[in-house]
């Protein structure tokens, strides 16, 4: 059987408002380079020996549930034609939400009326197999200019049966982002933390576009 390459694979990459919202979302096609995680790490484990030695009672024991529900990193580049109105939508995405007074701030983005996505994904409060854990929603920023979306990838296959990608809940861009300017477009490298809960998908969550 031939080997399929996935070499620089042409995908879409879409970023989403909050679900109660539609939700909306804004699709960019895409030829280059994401680096996202697969999925949250487990907590650390450490070896407890008797007095160093290496026994039959030597036991591992478990380390902090921090893992679970620290941020993890994300980054994205692609070119984006200079052409309205997606021009417009995407810059107004990227950037940050301004000090609305509220932790759930919103964008107008297009037609629509995007809320940050913060706040509205559960993660596991400690680690899976451990007794009495439970699905806990993620807390707002304190910060009220942060704002956060969900991203989601399709990587498509060369015979277009057996799509794949990620969905990225929570993603926040922090204001240091790059857009340098091209002749007919512009080159996008987007780098922020993901918060919320990480998931494989085959198709993308059903949404309007904005």
């Amino acid at each position: 059987m031939a080997f399929k390459s996935y070499f620089l694979k042409v995908g879409r990459l879409r970023f989403y408002s909050r679900a109660s919202d539609g939700p909306y979302f804004l699709e960019v096609p895409f030829r280059g380079v994401v680096t996202g995680p697969v999925d949250r790490p487990r907590p650390p484990e450490t070896m407890v020996h008797d007095r160093g030695r290496f026994i039959d009672t030597s036991h591992y024991v478990m380390g902090p549930d921090t893992p679970i529900t620290d941020p993890l990193p994300f980054s994205c580049n692609f070119r984006l034609a200079n052409t309205e109105p997606n021009f417009s939508k995407f810059l107004t995405m990227i950037r940050g939400a301004g000090n609305t007074g509220t932790a759930r701030a919103t964008k107008t983005i297009g037609t629509r009326v995007w809320t940050s996505t913060k706040a509205s994904t559960t993660l596991r409060n400690a680690e899976v197999a451990g007794a009495g854990t439970a699905l806990h929603t993620t807390p707002d920023f304190l910060d009220t200019e942060k704002w956060c979306m969900n991203a989601e990838i399709l990587w498509e296959d060369p015979d277009n049966s057996n799509d794949r990608g990620f969905r990225w809940s929570a993603l926040y861009l922090p204001p240091e982002r790059q857009v340098p300017e091209g002749e007919t477009d512009v080159m996008v490298d987007l780098s922020g933390e993901v918060y919320g809960a990480i998931a494989l998908i085959t198709t993308f969550t059903a949404g309007t576009e904005s």
